[in-house]
């Protein structure tokens, strides 16, 4: 009987799938790492807006002592 041996065409193949394996692996770390680095920035982004609106709340809040202070 004839076994299938270690034709050239055999390694060929597996060698396509191997490749082609690694490519969507490629793929699928690149797509996780652009879904990363956008959560990232909009986390980011978020954070500035809320330390920019707490600084102008104490801004706020420091012109209305020293309109008190100057009107008592």
């Amino acid at each position: 009987m004839n076994s299938p041996k270690n034709t050239p065409e055999n390694c060929q193949g597996f060698a396509l799938v191997i490749a082609l394996s690694l490519m969507a692996f490629v793929l699928l770390l690149l797509l996780s790492i652009t879904t990363l680095v956008q959560v990232e920035t909009r986390s980011a982004r978020i954070s500035v807006t809320q330390n920019e609106a707490e600084q102008d709340a104490l801004l706020g809040l420091q012109e209305a002592l020293g309109a008190l202070q100057v009107s008592i």
